[in-house]
């Protein structure tokens, strides 16, 4: 009798890699539907909405000096959040190559 829900421990770790289903951990964040490549897309694109509301904002001000600030802002803003996305994605690709994991650049596997 094997384990309860056809759970295969043994299988887990295959000595290839952490698995998960049938494809490497590595999958879930590299390749085209991976939680990296898609959270990156989102952000970008969100990135890009963000900005250039921004960008119409500072057109529309008319002088208003509340209104230049807070145009600024909102770019400021932008501009940050574009530097914590590209950041946590060169931290994953580094944690990623440190432990060795398949399919990320430089890895050994």
């Amino acid at each position: 009798m094997g384990p309860p829900n056809g759970a295969d421990f043994a299988s887990i770790y295959t000595g290839t890699g952490f698995k998960f289903g049938n494809k490497p951990v590595s999958a879930l964040f590299n390749g085209p539907e991976g939680i990296i490549v898609i959270a990156l897309f989102v952000a970008g694109v969100l990135l890009l909405i963000y900005t250039t509301m921004a960008g119409i904002s500072l057109m529309t001000t008319k002088g208003d000096p509340k209104m230049v600030a807070s145009g600024k802002q909102r770019l400021t803003n932008g501009v940050i959040g574009f530097i914590i996305v590209f950041t946590a994605y060169w931290i994953v690709q580094i944690v990623g190559i440190l432990l060795g994991l398949d399919g990320f650049a430089g890895s050994v596997n």
